[in-house]
């Protein structure tokens, strides 16, 4: 009897673990996504000091982008704002972990400079995608790259201080500079109001 039950116990592991990997690659209005985001969830719960949490949680906004790209592709724009509101989310996240470990005196500089180099990319794929979407899209992309921009100048920001403060680790470093990437302009693209 307690084989079997054993046996029932790996064999619901095996299929939850199945689950948890196959909703890795959906999207926003797919069936697995909920699971994503769960698994997402819990893994923020794991242990771990702010910069650790702060990784983490790039790794999540990171994926929002990669979802906001994905969708636009696809045209499935009615899920873009939705999309838009979970990387805003992901990445405010990133942020008060990235400034709490700073607060406490961690090695904060690596993930700061990776912050600062994913908000730059952001940036280039949020131009990207904005000169593919319908006109009824374009303000919730305008609102994320409002958004990777803010974070952007959050994490030079940090970077500046840690150098002020004569932290190893501070500063951009290369190929990080300041500003948004080229092409990309600051705030919403002209004629486009992102709302609230």
């Amino acid at each position: 009897m307690v084989r079997i039950i054993v046996a029932i116990a790996l064999a619901l592991s095996a299929l939850a673990g199945g689950t948890v990997y196959a909703a890795q690659a959906s999207l926003p209005g797919e069936t697995l996504y909920a699971v994503k985001l769960g698994s997402e969830q819990v893994a923020m719960m794991l242990p771990g000091d702010n910069l650790a949490r702060a990784e983490r949680s790039l790794e999540f906004a990171n994926r929002r982008m990669e979802e906001l790209e994905a969708l636009a592709e696809e045209g499935r724009i009615e899920y873009l704002e939705r999309a838009r509101e979970r990387y805003e989310h992901a990445l405010n996240i990133t942020l008060a972990r990235m400034e709490q470990a700073t607060n406490q005196e961690l090695a904060a500089g690596n993930v700061t400079a990776r912050v600062a180099e994913a908000t730059w990319r952001h940036m280039e794929v949020l131009q990207r995608v904005y000169g593919q979407v319908p006109e009824q899209a374009k303000p919730a992309i305008a609102r994320a790259m409002e958004v990777s921009q803010r974070g952007h100048a959050a994490a030079l920001g940090a970077l500046e201080r840690a150098r002020l403060h004569g932290s190893q680790e501070s500063g951009p470093p290369e190929g990080v500079t300041p500003g948004p990437p080229e092409g990309v302009t600051p705030g919403p693209p002209e004629g486009v109001t992102p709302g609230p």
